[in-house]
């Protein structure tokens, strides 16, 4: 039982990708100002701007564990809630506590919120899987845009304060939560309690075949499956996150080092110019995404494609000079946008749908882990060594480590992933991923699979 969303949860599930990143990326155009009034010095402020790049990381297990616990949609609310309170409450008092304690209540909402996204659109657009994840993955990249392009000449024109700023930006999420508390309780089907879910139990501790070992395990009695702890050690979720965490350090680390660069080397008036190229060339991608992401997401060649091009940009980035590194800071934008659409969709696109928020997590665990050590990393080494070209060595290594892992991934060719039993990423899981033997395709198998999705709701 699915339902086609209507133009209203198209609206909502573009706002949920807004909502990951605008408060986030709202701060770091008043970090002057946030510097004056509460005193920070450096380390405080790159401690409070990578806050959140950090909790994305180590927040989605917490993520994950929530959605089993409660159900996609109030985890959702919740994720939303703790956003909306957090950034806006982030300059309340003035005190760099409370601007510490606000923006770890909101990173860690956004950190329950990222992998409940990958689980409504398997939910919600299960044949159309790359083009939902377009969708709200063309919210974030806009979302981005304008937290970074219009919180000086708009907004804090406006409030006369980086306190108010800052809680205006939370405003759009705040309108979300309402939107998605009157939407998704409509949208999100629940099964007929006359097709139950198939017995686990049965599944978990089939006999098995002769001369074969058995990788059954005990059902996990949970809604929401293997927690995304156990998905730390599958082989499918390390290519996943090394895919996504090679796109997220790319840009990261440009969008961090590529000032610094352009100052020592000269080009300081250009700083604006190239912030603005590196952020805004990523919309292209998710708009060419919007139309071809479905077929484009079952097949390998656009991962490793577009992983290759971001290993031959960010070595360009190492040795170029303006109008290159211009050029340069555009197309790895285009390409760690393309590469990071892509990879949020195949959680949602390979794996089960009970799977999809562990799977995610995961992935989020390692990649964004991985894009807050690396950059951490080449600061380090350019702070020993005096050389502010090394800081965008992280976005090489990177690179070069999703062009390894996409080439050892297999997506799933056909769309319609019940008919075809388990995919590439539930296969290479291992114990931890075992879901017994594949449903059979027909009105039964939808019926199955609409009352485990059910379960999964809570």
């Amino acid at each position: 039982m699915r339902r086609r969303l209507d133009v209203k949860g198209w609206v909502v599930l573009w706002l949920l990708g807004l909502s990951l990143r605008i408060t986030v990326l709202a701060l770091a155009p008043l970090l002057p100002v946030v510097t004056r009034d509460l005193r920070l010095d450096q380390t405080a402020i790159g401690a409070v701007t990578n806050l959140p790049v950090l909790l994305f990381g180590l927040g989605a297990a917490i993520g994950s564990a929530v959605i089993r616990r409660v159900g996609t949609k109030h985890a959702v609310v919740l994720g939303l809630l703790m956003e909306t309170a957090g950034g806006a409450l982030r300059g309340a008092g003035t005190s760099t506590a409370v601007l510490f304690g606000c923006t770890f209540v909101m990173g860690l909402g956004i950190a329950i919120l990222q992998p409940a996204l990958p689980a409504l659109v398997r939910r919600w657009k299960p044949s159309t899987v790359g083009t939902a994840t377009a969708v709200y993955g063309n919210g974030l990249l806009i979302g981005e845009a304008i937290a970074a392009s219009l919180t000086l000449p708009v907004v804090l024109e406006a409030t006369g304060s980086w306190q108010e700023s800052l809680a205006l930006w939370s405003a759009p999420v705040a309108l979300t939560l309402v939107l998605v508390a009157l939407v998704i309780g409509r949208d999100a089907p629940h099964p007929a309690p006359s097709h139950p879910a198939p017995s686990h139990a049965t599944e978990s501790h089939a006999a098995p075949a002769p001369g074969q070992a058995s990788t059954a395990v005990p059902t996990d009695p949970r809604p929401g499956g293997a927690s995304a702890w156990s998905r730390l050690r599958a082989g499918g979720s390390w290519k996943l996150g090394l895919v996504q965490g090679g796109a997220s350090t790319a840009y990261f680390a440009a969008n961090a080092f590529l000032p610094g660069v352009l100052h020592a080397t000269g080009h300081g008036g250009q700083v604006g110019e190239a912030l603005t190229v590196l952020n805004v060339s990523q919309l292209p991608a998710s708009a060419v995404l919007l139309v071809h992401a479905d077929r484009l997401a079952r097949h390998r060649w656009p991962l490793w494609t577009a992983s290759a091009a971001l290993v031959g940009i960010s070595a360009g980035l190492l040795v170029a000079s303006p109008p290159v590194l211009l050029v340069l800071a555009g197309l790895l934008g285009f390409s760690s946008g393309f590469l990071l659409l892509l990879a949020l969709a195949l959680p949602a696109a390979a794996a089960r749908e009970r799977d999809v928020a562990p799977i995610s997590a995961a992935m989020f665990t390692i990649g964004y882990t991985m894009a807050f050590v690396l950059p951490l990393a080449g600061g380090v080494v350019s702070d020993a060594t005096g050389s502010l070209r090394i800081t965008l060595a992280p976005g090489l290594l990177g690179a070069v480590l999703a062009v390894i892992a996409s080439a050892t991934i297999t997506p799933n060719r056909s769309p319609k992933l019940e008919r075809r039993g388990a995919s590439w990423l539930a296969a290479s899981e291992g114990p931890a991923a075992s879901e017994g033997p594949a449903a059979p395709a027909g009105p039964a198998a939808s019926a199955g699979s609409a009352a485990s999705a059910g379960s999964a709701e809570g």
